[in-house]
């Protein structure tokens, strides 16, 4: 193992890893229900999972055991999945990014303490430190990783598996390493650095790509509303056109009745002014 820890003080740096991961990943989330009542459905159930994890230490040999540690990594996908409203693919990229983080800070807290030769109680006050600055920063930088989190839609649905990658990879190097020594070891922590600097480079693309992507979903969506509105002017205007034509007609033939009316009541021909007078307003109420 990379924190090869007697058995208290091992549950006892599991503890710290499993809250404070679980923590920054309940931070990281949005939620159907209130928010409080998000948190403190999480932490009954992380507890609740934790403990199943003790039992499972108690139950099972030390083979067997380190092969439920990975499993039960993916247990509290489970909470998560029925308690927020964000989709699968951004539960999947929360959840790894979050993972790779926690993996890279396990495998520096053991890289430090061997490399020091300290005694391994001291890593304990590292990897608190190391876990609450994790903690800060996703409080942080909750907003701009969120910003990324929402732009992956469906045409970036691959883009959620990466963080899936490394943080597999990272489980794999920490499966590994307790059956080398020596400058096996040593080469275990520059494959896991190399993977953490490239996740860094691949999230610094992720992002810059999320970036451009918005920017150019803005511009559209601007085109389209300007296109919708300069639609919505030409049938204003077409309208206005209409009801000028119309008013035109009236004008024009309320002119052509005024000057039968006045050329029948002036030559005194009051009866046929009078019926047509009648024939114009059955003609209004009929609407021919």
């Amino acid at each position: 193992m990379v924190l090869p820890l007697p058995h208290w003080q091992l549950l006892a740096a599991m503890a710290i890893v499993w809250f404070a991961t679980c923590g920054c990943m309940t931070i990281l989330f949005e939620y159907k229900i209130e928010r409080k009542r998000a948190y403190a459905i999480c932490a009954a159930a992380f507890s609740a999972l934790f403990a199943l994890c003790v039992l499972m230490e108690h139950l099972l040999d030390g083979g067997l055991f380190d092969l439920w540690r990975p499993v039960s990594l993916f247990l509290p996908l489970i909470v998560f999945a029925a308690i927020v409203k964000d989709s699968g693919r951004k539960i999947f990229f929360i959840y790894f990014t979050v993972l790779n983080i926690c993996g890279s800070i396990v495998i520096t807290s053991g890289a430090v303490i061997s490399q020091l030769n300290a005694p391994y109680l001291m890593l304990f006050p590292l990897i608190i430190v190391m876990f609450a600055g994790m903690l800060l920063l996703a409080i942080k930088l909750k907003a701009p990783f969120r910003t990324v989190v929402e732009s992956i839609g469906r045409r970036h649905s691959a883009t959620a598996l990466i963080p899936a990658v490394f943080s597999l990879t990272n489980m794999l190097l920490i499966g590994v390493s307790s059956a080398v020594t020596g400058i096996g070891i040593l080469l275990i922590y520059a494959a896991s650095f190399l993977i953490l600097f490239s996740m860094c480079l691949c999230y610094a693309g992720i992002y810059e790509t999320m970036k451009q992507s918005r920017a150019l979903t803005f511009e559209q969506e601007n085109s389209r509303l300007l296109r919708e509105q300069l639609r919505r002017q030409r049938d204003e205007m077409g309208m206005f056109e209409g009801s000028r034509q119309t008013m035109m007609r009236v004008r024009h033939d309320m002119r052509h009745h005024g000057n039968i009316l006045l050329s029948l009541l002036g030559s005194g021909q009051t009866e046929k002014a009078a019926a047509y007078i009648n024939s114009i307003l059955e003609t209004i109420e009929t609407g021919n």
